[in-house]
């Protein structure tokens, strides 16, 4: 995406003009969905954590694969877009919801919570039955409870 502007710059010692070209660091891929460019980061979480008040310094740190000037290029699309950005956020607020309504209806939650559970109690009851996983006699209970023996030779 790019926005280009020319205008004169003066100074005291030479009239000269600049190139203010710029690149966006945007992509848009297929599925309609606005990306900072070569990253998996979604234009969405940026402006989600910049509405939040979070500086672009901030955002940086949790995304520190992204460049901070590609971050501070993504605010300065949406300030330049607003309308079009809010829009295209509630669009992908709704598809968001609509794909969470279709997961929840192929399993609803509190099956998918009950099948977890009984996997973790699975797990849990094979470890603790696990050969493996026996304590060892030198750190029995009553053993591993005493503050502090005294190892004899």
């Amino acid at each position: 995406m790019e926005m280009e502007t020319k205008r004169p710059v003066y100074n005291s010692f030479a009239m000269i003009q600049l190139e203010t070209k710029q690149t966006l660091p945007l992509t848009l891929g297929e599925d309609g969905t606005i990306r900072i460019t070569n990253s998996r980061v979604t234009l969405d979480v940026i402006i989600h954590a910049y509405l939040r008040g979070e500086a672009p310094e901030e955002i940086h740190e949790g995304f520190p694969t992204l460049k901070l000037r590609d971050i501070y290029g993504a605010i300065y699309y949406y300030l330049e877009n607003k309308d079009r950005v809010d829009e295209y956020l509630h669009v992908q607020e709704r598809q968001a919801e609509e794909i969470r309504r279709f997961i929840e209806s192929q399993m609803p939650i509190d099956e998918w919570r009950a099948r977890m559970r009984a996997i973790r109690d699975q797990q849990r009851i094979k470890n603790a039955t696990s050969p493996n996983n026996a304590t060892p006699p030198e750190c029995s209970p009553e053993a591993c409870a005493t503050p502090l023996r005294q190892n004899t030779i």
